[in-house]
């Protein structure tokens, strides 16, 4: 189990070096090569883990690959989720909640949610310092924003009795992240456009759709190239610095194996 408690770190870690410096793009080789080793780690385990190892990987390779297909999450991230869960299927945490015990669920579940929870909190706190001022003036945005974080004070208030202090604290700030994210996100992802020639487009990049062109593909492929060429459509609109999800799955690992489900935390027992 420390062998491959060591290689599930090692393997975020790297992807999310990749993610970070590498324009957001982790290679094939790196990526299969992380898979390949965590498939065969998972035959040393018994039968019945095994199944449940294979069966939930190839779960989230199917789920993750339609997710790839609408530009929802990277390739790489999906094959690092299914790698990660065929090397720790089942995960005892070294400090878990009283809920854990609980309840006997694949370590992809903690994993998945710890890893949104950490996007979402480190998204809120990059976007302010990535715009400082918002240039579009947006009050109901604004309205909205702010009644959001009034119906996660609400609810805080309401469940106060089923929740521990952690609890409170957790739903608050997770109020404040969401109402950030819902007035920053706009401007974020106008700021992170940038315009390229069909030429310097590459296989996995994420472009801003051309619908008064027919074009409504967001991930670039082979075909999508081509069918830019075919109506002669020579630059298009490119995302790029786009929160790499890789360091988040980073964190979301580690707290897993400190702490399990960090949500799990969050009922007062």
């Amino acid at each position: 189990m420390v062998l491959k408690i060591v290689v599930a770190i090692l393997g975020a870690i790297i992807f999310a070096f990749y993610d970070i410096f590498n324009k957001r793009t982790i290679p094939d080789k790196v990526a299969y090569s992380f898979f390949a080793l965590s498939l065969i780690l998972t035959f040393f385990n018994n039968i019945e883990t095994i199944e449940v190892s294979l069966i939930v990987a190839f779960a989230i390779l199917g789920f993750g690959y339609l997710l790839y297909k609408e530009a929802l999450l990277g390739l790489g991230d999906v094959i690092e989720l299914a790698s990660l869960s065929l090397l720790l299927p089942y995960f005892s945490p070294l400090y878990p909640s009283q809920l854990e015990a609980f309840a006997k669920i694949p370590f992809f579940v903690a994993l998945f949610l710890n890893s949104g929870v950490f996007a979402v909190f480190l998204v809120s706190i990059y976007l302010p310092f990535k715009i400082k001022k918002i240039e579009r003036k947006d009050r109901k945005t604004t309205v909205l924003a702010i009644l959001l974080f009034a119906l996660y004070l609400l609810v805080a208030f309401l469940l106060s009795n089923m929740l521990s202090i952690f609890g409170i604290v957790f739903i608050t700030l997770l109020g404040a992240c969401a109402s950030i994210l819902m007035i920053y996100s706009k401007d974020f992802k106008e700021k992170a456009l940038k315009e390229v020639s069909i030429k310097e487009l590459e296989i996995g990049d994420i472009i801003k759709p051309i619908p008064e062109k027919g074009i409504n593909e967001k991930l670039v492929t082979k075909q999508l190239i081509e069918k830019l060429q075919k109506k002669r459509i020579k630059k298009v609109m490119v995302y790029y610095n786009l929160p790499p999800f890789s360091l988040f799955i980073l964190f979301g690992l580690i707290a897993g194996i400190l702490f399990g489900n960090i949500l799990l935390w969050v009922a007062k027992i």
